[in-house]
């Protein structure tokens, strides 16, 4: 069941802006991924499944520019809560087999072949809303494609 992992903007402490990208590289740096409690799909996050990550950031151009495989999924301690995101984490993964991509895929140009394509395009944003997304192993293999 693979799974499209989505990082967005966010604030550091001082309420200051960061980027997407740094969001995303912060976290496989640390390998430790938040999931909230209200992460759709949370419950499905499981040892051995495959994930791509999405950024969600005009910056990088709405791109998946990285893949692993879930290593485990463990609950969270102290140290696992972020202070700009109040919401309650439900859980950390950590990966194995992290593969940053050596051309990031246009997410948005592959989003007409795939199952899931909204049939009004123009809110195609809104398959990668709540942080995570199952995609069929068939919509995998159309991603990863040239």
């Amino acid at each position: 069941m693979p799974f499209i992992l989505t990082s967005a903007n966010n604030y550091d402490t001082n309420g200051l802006p960061i980027d997407a990208m740094d969001v995303l590289r912060d976290r496989l740096l640390n390998n430790k991924w938040p999931i909230y409690a209200g992460t759709r799909n949370r419950l499905k996050l499981l040892s051995g499944e495959r994930v791509l990550f999405y950024v969600s950031s005009k910056a990088v151009g709405y791109k998946i520019v990285a893949n692993a495989e879930i290593f485990v999924a463990r609950p969270p301690n102290l140290k696992d809560y972020c202070i700009s995101n109040p919401s309650p984490v439900h859980s950390i993964l950590s990966f194995k087999n992290i593969k940053f991509l050596k051309k990031n895929i246009d997410f948005k140009k592959k989003l007409p072949k795939l199952s899931f394509a909204p049939k009004n395009m123009t809110k195609w944003g809104v398959v990668v809303l709540g942080g995570c997304r199952y995609v069929s192993l068939t919509d995998y293999m159309l991603i990863m494609s040239k």
